[in-house]
């Protein structure tokens, strides 16, 4: 009976770990495809490796502007590596998570883990800010930061947050610069 106890508390703690595990890999978006996010006073495209949570080569610009300027956003296919790719048709949520999200070393932007649109750690400094239809790939937002989840997060000289188009574990996230008055 001991053994029995045993074997099955190591199978209850394995299968609890798989399933953590499986909950992390969902909340990582797949970089498909090519996104630009033009804001009022800058903007920025990131192109996704197709294949993982990463860009084809890393941003050198952020996207930036005020609380309430316009912002467009909008995706098409891609190519990295000489291999195509696009974003599935379909309905894809746009997220702004307002809190430290990249860091730029002078040259590009590099995206600091764990601070992605769409993990569940982040539901309080994450805003939804509408809805993007893609179609062969290709698709567009514009809208407002309108009022931002959390403490408004105004980025010093090298930092931004994070804005994200993503679906069922694929999309594309970008630097963006919420800039004071």
């Amino acid at each position: 009976m001991k053994n029995y106890r045993r074997g099955t508390l190591f199978a209850s703690a394995v299968g609890a770990a798989l399933m953590a595990m499986g909950g992390t890999a969902f909340a990582c978006v797949t970089f498909i495809g090519q996104m630009t996010v033009d804001g009022h006073d800058g903007d920025v495209t990131v192109v996704g490796t197709g294949n993982s949570h990463a860009y084809c080569t890393q941003p050198t610009t952020a996207a930036a502007g005020h609380l309430a300027d316009s912002i467009t956003a909008s995706v098409a296919p891609a190519t990295c590596n000489n291999k195509p790719h696009q974003l599935p048709d379909g309905l894809y949520e746009v997220r702004y998570n307002n809190e430290k999200s990249y860091t730029f070393d002078g040259t590009q932007w590099t995206m600091i883990s764990g601070t992605g649109c769409f993990l569940s750690d982040n539901s309080d400094t994450t805003t939804i800010l509408g809805a993007m239809t893609v179609v062969d790939g290709s698709g567009s937002w514009t809208g407002t930061l309108g009022d931002p989840a959390g403490t408004d997060y105004y980025p010093p000289t090298g930092e931004a947050a994070n804005f994200c188009v993503g679906a069922d574990g694929k999309g594309m996230l970008a630097p963006y610069r919420l800039l004071s008055l």
